[in-house]
């Protein structure tokens, strides 16, 4: 969809609204977050944001084939770095190796072309830090749910909303 809209803000702006819907869908069914849990959605929303724009940013700079698995094969990598440095989660190696080889196969999409030419590296830049917000409201998504107790779906639905209605008002 987002290379094949004249207008990518409004394109975007129609997934914030079917996030808002599907979230509010989810809240209806799971119940709101408690107080403490707000400042986690807060964050986690203003990140998802970030990422929809670094996304615009990405496919306007290059190929989808080459930026959507540059931002999806960095992610993982980070979010199991952050996990471990943030939350003390410790990985076997075998699961180290999986994540290593998931993200290494992903960013070598983008080099399927062949090679990385000069003209390629702003695109390339701009997945990685899509790639980086996706880790970071992952984490976000997951120290909430952690040191506040509250159910996932809770957190990430309150969060789509939110996005979804900040993606809508931009």
């Amino acid at each position: 969809m987002a290379k094949h809209v004249d207008d990518q803000l409004f394109g975007f702006a129609c997934i914030g609204v079917a996030t808002t819907v599907g979230g509010v869908a989810v809240l209806l069914a799971t119940g709101f977050p408690a107080g403490a849990a707000l400042a986690y959605v807060a964050i986690s929303a203003l990140i998802h944001v970030a990422y929809e724009f670094g996304l615009m940013s990405s496919y306007r700079l290059g190929a989808f084939n080459q930026t959507y698995p540059v931002a999806r094969g960095v992610s993982p990598l980070v979010v199991a770095t952050g996990a471990w440095w943030l939350a003390g989660e410790h990985l076997g190696l075998l699961a180290w190796v999986g994540i290593v080889t998931l993200a290494a196969g992903l960013v070598s999409l983008a080099l399927s072309g062949g090679h990385l030419g000069r003209e390629d590296r702003p695109a390339v830049v701009a997945a990685l830090l899509t790639g980086l917000t996706i880790a970071a409201y992952t984490l976000v998504d997951v120290l909430g749910v952690l040191k506040e107790r509250f159910g996932t779906r809770r957190l990430a639905a309150a969060a789509l909303v939110a996005a979804g209605i900040l993606l809508i008002s931009a």
